[in-house]
């Protein structure tokens, strides 16, 4: 098989709605909240740090303002009580709306998460059946699962180990029938045919 033709002419990964290797579920789908809970933990740790930049930053701009505003000195007492005003105003819709939308967020980079670790779950069965002497059979994804590229070549490679396999029990199968055959000569008859072979070279 040769590598780059064999990886475009294979067959896309298969798609499957049930799936026996994959051992979790989410939202009704999903028996466990995580799939690979070392892989998944650390892309959701970078998540969280990204998340909270943008918190910390997003709460500067919205409530930076009117402290500002509330601690300047030369500020009329209007000002003042409209600054208060409109800081307790900012803090009664800000904070539940910012957990709503981080509540959100981290179940959808959950779901999201899904879409990687349950390919790569997957690819792991594959390598430990080839190391294994096994034959794998395809890469199964479901629709919205992502790396459907990276499956295909994973399912040619699985297929090239597999023909590479098979042309090695082949040429062992051969060794050993040649074997038996050389056991089971005469000794004087494999003479005479060894003979036969090398008087052809001493013509030439």
């Amino acid at each position: 098989m040769s590598g780059h033709d064999d990886v475009l002419s294979a067959p896309r990964a298969t798609l499957a709605t049930e799936n026996t290797n994959l051992p979790t579920r989410l939202f009704g789908r999903r028996r466990r909240f995580i799939i690979d809970p070392r892989f998944q933990s650390r892309l959701l740790l970078a998540f969280g740090a990204q998340l909270g930049v943008f918190v910390v930053v997003l709460s500067l701009a919205v409530f930076l303002p009117p402290m500002l505003a509330m601690n300047d000195g030369d500020a009329s007492r209007a000002e003042l009580s409209r600054a208060a005003r409109e800081l307790i105003s900012l803090e009664s819709r800000f904070w539940p709306g910012l957990l709503a939308a981080t509540l959100f967020a981290v179940v959808l980079a959950v779901r999201t998460s899904h879409k990687i670790a349950g390919p790569l779950y997957r690819f792991r069965r594959v390598f430990e059946a080839i190391e294994r002497g096994e034959h794998p059979g395809p890469v199964r994804l479901r629709a919205r699962d992502y790396l459907k590229e990276e499956a295909r070549f994973l399912d040619a490679l699985a297929r090239s180990v597999d023909a590479d396999r098979e042309r090695l029990r082949e040429l062992q199968a051969g060794i050993e029938r040649l074997a038996s055959e050389i056991a089971d000569l005469d000794p004087a008859a494999l003479k005479t045919r060894l003979d036969a072979l090398a008087r052809p070279e001493r013509a030439r």
